[in-house]
């Protein structure tokens, strides 16, 4: 059997600052894999709103366009302007 060696000094401080660093890289990536699941769910959310305000967006404009019939609308005066039908498109 051989006979037992001790490392050195700066061999064990090397072994103890790879486990160190290990541990705080490991950390610090549970950290962002965490912020990421939470970013995600929370985008996820926002996608929601966002296509929610859309569908209300459209109900809205349909209504307007049902009341009015099909024009623009300045939307710092509130003012509707007809949409201008040409003769050749009035029998089409």
């Amino acid at each position: 059997m051989p006979d037992k060696v001790t490392l050195t000094t700066e061999e064990m401080q090397s072994l103890k600052d790879f486990q160190n660093h290990f541990r705080i890289i490991t950390s610090q990536y549970g950290e962002a894999y965490f912020q990421h699941k939470m970013l995600t769910a929370e985008l996820g959310n926002m996608d929601k709103q966002m296509e929610n305000l859309e569908v209300k967006r459209i109900e809205f404009m349909q209504t307007l366009q049902t009341k009015y019939g099909v024009g623009t609308i300045n939307i710092n005066t509130g003012e509707f302007m007809p949409e201008q039908v040409s003769p050749s498109n009035q029998n089409a």
